[in-house]
């Protein structure tokens, strides 16, 4: 064993360590790369309508359907792009929006009552 890594220069050494510290973070930024849809409903008195809008958890099934497809209305589910392990996911849309570590994307609604 101890024959083979003196066989290695200190050159391949510092390549296939660099190769291996790119591997592990490409990885955590792939992990960004990947917006995911949670389910949002409306309660509350702020004038602030966005603080108005809580933010629940991942949208049930992963994709919202009918009858939160709408591009108007209530809103229903939002889409977010943030790394769990390092951000707390926010509570509302505005503290969404106001996050620099929370990419917000698209929104969906349902026809209001």
């Amino acid at each position: 064993m101890v024959k083979t890594f003196k066989n290695f220069d200190k050159g391949a050494l510092v390549a296939l360590a660099v190769a291996g510290f790119f591997a592990i973070s490409w990885t955590n930024a792939a992990h960004k790369l990947a917006p995911q849809w949670y389910q949002v409903t409306e309660s509350g008195t702020d004038p602030d309508p966005e603080k108005n809008q809580h933010i629940v958890g991942l949208y049930p099934g992963g994709t919202p359907t009918n009858p939160c497809d709408e591009t108007s209305g209530e809103i229903c589910a939002i889409q977010l792009d943030f790394n769990p392990e390092e951000t707390d996911m926010p509570s509302t849309v505005s503290e969404a929006k106001n996050l620099a570590e929370v990419t917000v994307g698209s929104s969906r609604f349902s026809q209001e009552n």
